[in-house]
Order: structure tokens, then C-alpha cells, then sequence
């Protein structure tokens, strides 16, 4: 009798840890996915940005490029 009661002692507590290791893990399955969700929009706005800062220095690159080209031309009409 007392192994009976043993063994099924030792079942209940083998199938509560096994729910609780169940929940701990569907716990840290829904951390990682937040964190990768987190992590992913991040990311996303950050590639945004920096396709803007580029833009902005093709611009200005752009601009300089056209400063250069002027100064050259007035540079040339000072000298004549």
C-alpha cells in the first residue's frame, strides 16, 4: 500500500512539474516573440532612417556638386 501511495505521489508531482515546465515554457516562447517583434520594428524604423539620411546627403551632395560647378564658372568669368 505505501508503494502505491508512494508511486502515485511521485506521479503527480512528476506530472505538476511537467505542467509547470509547460507554462514556464509557453512563458518564454511569448517573451522571445515579443522581443523579436520589438526587435524587428526597431530595425524597420531604423532601416527607414537611415535610407532618409541618405537621401538627405545624395541631396546635398547633389547641391555641392552644382556650389563647385558655379564657383568654377564664376572663378573663370573673374579671371577673364
Amino acid at each position: 500500500m505505501a508503494d502505491t501511495k508512494k508511486s502515485s505521489s511521485s506521479k503527480l508531482n512528476l506530472e505538476s512539474v511537467q505542467e509547470l515546465l509547460k507554462v514556464q515554457e509557453n512563458s518564454f516562447t511569448s517573451l522571445i516573440k515579443s522581443l523579436m517583434n520589438d526587435f524587428n520594428s526597431r530595425l524597420d524604423a531604423f532601416a527607414v532612417e537611415i535610407g532618409e539620411i541618405k537621401r538627405s546627403l545624395e541631396f546635398t551632395q547633389k547641391e555641392f556638386d552644382d556650389l563647385k560647378c558655379h564657383n568654377r564658372i564664376m572663378v573663370h568669368l573673374n579671371s577673364s
